[in-house]
């Protein structure tokens, strides 16, 4: 008998979760409304066994359309019936809010184990009750989320405004100059009046042009090396006798602390514009907070296109950015604007001329593309030179060596020397920059794994003391063993550099930017060759004295040739003075011979 009726409990319960189920689609009709979970309120359409429609109305003027198809179950979970307008909703859940918020707890219905066991009647309506006030407090949190999102469109559309307001208000105060900072750098005589005013388009950089490798280059905080630089090579940077460009510090940020909150902070000096301006022998530097970067003005076309973008653009991105590039050009012009109508930096000036008015220009503006519209000379660039060069190191070649830039990288680069001395013989010595032979060149395993890679080593004898394991204290004997990688840019082949290349690369201003890489390894090379180039003049001179006829420069050329790769390991001629007098005069006599 017992078992009986906990079966008949059994599916009693069993009913009633299908009742709930059925209750919990809501009874919805074609034509109700329904609010979704993200507040957007639909229109019930079609309605069959097992789908459930949705209508939307995208403005108030037009007609409902359709929205999507899905199932009842989903319909169930994810909407609810919305029976009043959503002024009547929201009236009352601001009543709710002020009132305390939900009813309390003892104002619900409670249930009784009995009840469900006895009378699934009672215990369906007490559900009911209870989900339909779910719902309505479900209804009341999705109202107010869409309310929300109605109020935050009406904060982005105000922002919107203020932005535009913002920028009307910031192209007054770049007109009037009012965060301008100007520094006359050099005083002298104005261009005459006749002179045509020349914009340069590339936008360069301080740190670059005065190539100072201290200190890791040139920054905001010492502009006043550029100001001392550029006193003595305007001419170079604007060649042009009244001429406008504009500079940034630097290219790339510089290293200042090991908090990245404040090295981002300090770096931002060193993005900051320069108006850098030559009025004959005058030379002005003016600070403003517009961001000109990386032209001065659009190059030949540009302009058209960003129009064309900005009124026929794909996507409102694309247009937004580019109406943001045309406003970023005008601005630019209007800042110089300013500075002709409210200084004298440029005067004296024509008559009528006006900047934003291209027909005022005639001869007297003169514009400059230096960065969007230069052609390629056809030289390969610095790194790939570099490496084709280094490719053909081996054996006995000269390297010119600038040293490794920080300890950390230097010590992976270092042999292991033993215990045999007590202190500063097994620890790291950085070797100076300089010219060393390789000694061998080895293959091994590649730094980064999954190959063989070719390794250079060189020696290198530190001159200081070693103290022994019983504190006795000798000169170093041994050298130490470093090792090198064709793809470091620290050494250059000595014995194939070019003295043009070199030359040609140190001047480039494309290259530039690599300044704080190359630089040192070029002039480094250049002191070397020049050097060498000295002793060789007088080691001629002294050779031609040793002979009572006049040597021909073919002779003597084979005989120094000679005597530098006599051996594998090539030296120049001021190592070795008295043996390589004896044997290249020796070598000199036998070619004389050789051609009688």
């Amino acid at each position: 008998m017992g078992k009986s009726i906990q079966k008949k409990d059994k599916k009693s319960f069993e009913s009633l979760d299908k009742q709930l189920e059925k209750l919990n689609v809501q009874n919805f009709k074609v034509g109700d409304f329904v609010i979704g979970q993200h507040g957007s309120i639909y229109k019930v359409g079609k309605i069959s066994l097992e789908e459930f429609e949705l209508l939307s109305k995208w403005s108030e003027e037009k007609k409902w359309s359709h929205y999507g198809t899905m199932e009842w179950s989903r319909a169930s979970t994810e909407y609810i019936k919305f029976e009043k307008t959503e002024e009547e909703y929201l009236k009352e859940a601001f009543e709710m809010i002020l009132s305390g918020g939900l009813e309390k707890e003892e104002n619900i219905p409670s249930v009784s184990t009995d009840l469900v066991t006895t009378h699934n009647e009672h215990v369906y309506d007490v559900q009911k009750q209870l989900q339909e006030k779910r719902n309505k407090i479900i209804i009341l949190e999705r109202v107010l989320e869409r309310k929300k999102d109605k109020m935050h469109d009406i904060v982005r559309s105000l922002n919107a405004q203020v932005k535009e307001v913002m920028k009307i208000i910031g192209i007054i105060e770049l007109y009037l100059g009012v965060n301008e900072e100007i520094v006359q750098i050099l005083e002298g005589i104005p261009a005459p009046l006749n002179t045509a005013l020349s914009f340069r388009q590339l936008v360069l950089h301080m740190d670059e042009e005065v190539a100072c490798t201290e200190d890791d280059g040139v920054d905001f905080k010492n502009i006043e090396k550029f100001d001392e630089w550029i006193r003595e090579n305007y001419k170079t940077v604007l060649p042009e006798e009244k001429g406008i460009m504009v500079l940034r510090p630097r290219r790339e940020k510089k290293h200042y602390c090991e908090n990245p909150l404040v090295d981002a902070t300090l770096n931002e000096g060193n993005f900051s514009t320069y108006i850098f301006i030559r009025n004959g022998t005058n030379l002005y530097r003016i600070k403003t907070n517009q961001n000109i970067y990386p032209y001065f003005f659009p190059g030949s076309g540009e302009m058209d296109a960003l129009l064309n973008k900005a009124e026929d653009g794909k996507w409102e991105s694309d247009r937004t950015d580019a109406q943001d590039d045309i406003l970023r050009y005008k601005r630019n012009v209007l800042l110089i604007q300013g500075l002709l109508d409210r200084t004298e930096v440029l005067h004296p000036l024509p008559l009528g001329l006006n900047l934003l008015d291209p027909h005022t220009y005639g001869a007297h503006v003169n514009f400059i593309y230096d960065g969007t519209d230069l052609l390629d000379d056809g030289k390969e660039s610095y790194f790939d030179w570099l490496e084709r060069t280094n490719k053909k190191i081996k054996r006995g070649t000269r390297i010119y060596f600038t040293g490794f830039k920080w300890d950390e990288e230097g010590r992976d680069r270092m042999a292991e020397i033993g215990y045999q001395s007590y202190s500063d013989n097994r620890y790291w010595a950085k070797p100076p920059s300089g010219l060393y032979n390789i000694e061998r060149v080895e293959e091994v395993e590649t730094r980064y794994g999954g190959g063989k890679e070719k390794r250079l080593v060189f020696l290198h004898k530190p001159a200081n003391t070693v103290w022994t394991a019983d504190f006795d204290s000798h000169d170093r004997k041994r050298s130490n063993t470093y090792y090198l990688y064709y793809d470091d840019r620290c050494m250059i082949n000595y014995d194939e550099a070019n003295w043009e290349q070199i030359l040609y690369y140190t001047e480039d201003r494309v290259e530039r930017r690599n300044y704080l890489t190359m630089l040192p390894v070029l002039k480094g090379i250049a002191v070397q060759l020049k050097e060498e180039w000295r002793w060789e003049r007088s080691f001629r001179c002294l050779l031609k004295s040793q002979f009572d006829c006049d040597l021909t420069d073919e002779v003597i050329n084979k005989a120094i040739t000679w005597w530098k790769n006599k051996v594998i390991y090539k030296r120049p001629l001021k190592s070795e003075d008295a043996k390589a007098l004896r044997m290249i005069t020796g070598r000199v006599r036998r070619i004389l011979k050789e051609e009688k």
